[in-house]
């Protein structure tokens, strides 16, 4: 599909939601030219696509609907993409932050490794937390195997 194409593919689209809104107001093309301030039989031409379409007369005419255009719009083309997330702190470039980032997944990588070992270990959990505590104590990150004597 060219862009062309594309166009005057939009231009049915926004023609066809206008022809639907004016039917839903309950009015005639009469009365909302006139209310538009358009000539007579201006908008018949504009949505049989005799006449171009202009963005500042879909925006007219949706004002004489009372229709807000991003409702229009959302309505013709469906709801707009959500905004992307804010970026990660650690995405802003901040070393104090990345730093602590590692910290914590090294915890994190220090604790599984410590509670997969006390779970192969078949310990009760009680025996579990107190071994824990230990190797989290005594050895380096990234360094959970069996304690030093």
């Amino acid at each position: 599909m060219t862009i062309e194409d594309r166009s005057e593919a939009d231009v049915r689209k926004v023609a066809e939601g206008l022809k639907r809104k004016i039917r839903e107001a309950g009015l005639t093309y009469k009365e909302v030219e006139e209310r538009a301030g358009m000539g007579r039989d201006y908008l018949r031409q504009v949505l049989r696509g005799s006449v171009k379409l202009r963005f500042g007369h879909v925006l007219t005419l949706l004002q004489v609907l009372g229709v807000p255009p991003a409702d229009f719009f959302a309505e013709v083309y469906g709801p707009a993409p959500a905004a992307p997330p804010a970026p990660l702190p650690s995405q802003s470039h901040d070393p104090s932050f990345d730093e602590l980032l590692r910290v914590l997944q090294r915890s994190f990588t220090n604790l599984q490794s410590a509670l997969s070992e006390m779970h192969a270990k078949g310990a009760p959990p009680a025996k579990r937390a107190a071994d824990l505590d230990d190797d989290l104590d005594d050895r380096p990150p990234g360094r959970l195997g069996s304690k030093a004597s």
